[in-house]
């Protein structure tokens, strides 16, 4: 027996009018204009396979939320659909907690395992290429400024003039994942780089750099290619930022707050590149084998540094 189309009709308005309760929710939560679409991006996504499949997306079952999360599988990275099943069961908490269906159907489900292999961060020939491969001053800005500080793409395009304090030499992120403001210090060269972006270009207040979070996405991924650069995007640059961080001699600690984690736990997660090389570095230097039987006249690792990204010795 099919359903009713004025059925139809009315479960679609319902969901429709929950989406935007749910966006108004994560406004006034502070939720960053990126996080916000992303959120609402899974949601329609979602809807749109309920529709397909005859189902409700304000109730759904469970068998439909399966079908929904196989089918994201064979299209997505594990890393995406995790993120889409994280995005849902958010959702679906809060519309269980304004009263609008009586369960939580993603909490008798398990959260899909992504990969944790640590990213390799840029290496010295990677940026300078990179760097290079910019010519405009708003380009070369932006660049820098992903080196120097680490910033998410969102943070970076939501930048404006009156974050900028060009005496202490600092900017303020205000649209921070989780809402959270903090401050960071990009060094001279990254901010002699966006004075002369904000010169250039006549910027007195508003936005610094106009761009949406996907534009930039594109621009990093297009200049990867074009300057030979494999797998170039944004979140590499965080990456990079934390592996030098440590292999400076930076604190983990201060590192949290120069990234705007959370926790400790989530910086040493982007730094877990850093970590491996000084376990291989560690692994080589006193390996049982080596130092038993090894020929003592080959000096071997004993005596070569390991080098960082930029070249440090770790």
């Amino acid at each position: 027996m099919s359903k009713d189309p004025r059925d139809e009709s009315e479960a679609r308005e319902s969901w429709e009018l929950t989406v935007d309760a749910y966006r108004y929710h994560l406004e006034a939560l502070g939720r960053s204009s990126y996080t916000i679409r992303s959120q609402i991006s899974t949601l329609r996504c979602f809807c749109r396979f309920a529709a397909e499949a005859k189902g409700d997306p304000l109730r759904p079952p469970i068998t439909l939320i399966e079908r929904y999360l196989g089918a994201t599988a064979k299209k997505h990275t594990r890393w995406t659909l995790r993120g889409y099943f994280l995005n849902l069961r958010t959702f679906y908490r809060w519309v269980k907690d304004r009263g609008l269906s009586p369960i939580v159907p993603f909490d008798g489900l398990a959260v899909p395992r992504a990969p944790e292999n640590p990213r390799k961060p840029y290496d010295r020939e990677e940026l300078v290429a990179l760097r290079e491969g910019v010519v405009t001053p708003r380009d070369q800005a932006l660049i820098l400024l992903l080196i120097a500080t680490g910033m998410r793409a969102n943070e970076l395009v939501s930048l404006r003039a009156a974050d900028v304090d060009w005496k202490e030499g600092t900017l303020i992120i205000r649209y921070a994942k989780g809402g959270k403001n903090r401050v960071v210090a990009p060094g001279r060269t990254a901010m002699a780089a966006l004075q002369a972006h904000v010169d250039g270009a006549g910027i007195m207040k508003g936005p610094i750099f106009s761009l949406r979070p996907d534009s930039l996405f594109h621009f990093i991924a297009h200049l990867g290619r074009r300057v030979g650069v494999e797998g170039a995007n944004c979140h590499r640059f965080r990456n990079t930022f934390a592996h030098e961080f440590l292999a400076g001699g930076g604190d983990v600690g201060d590192l949290k707050e120069i990234l705007g984690h959370s926790t400790i736990r989530m910086s040493l997660a982007y730094a877990s590149y850093y970590a491996t090389e000084r376990a291989l570095r560690a692994n080589r230097r006193f390996n049982p084998a080596d130092l038993l039987f090894g020929d003592p006249q080959d000096p071997g690792e004993k005596v070569v540094p390991f080098r960082g990204a930029m070249g440090r010795s770790l």
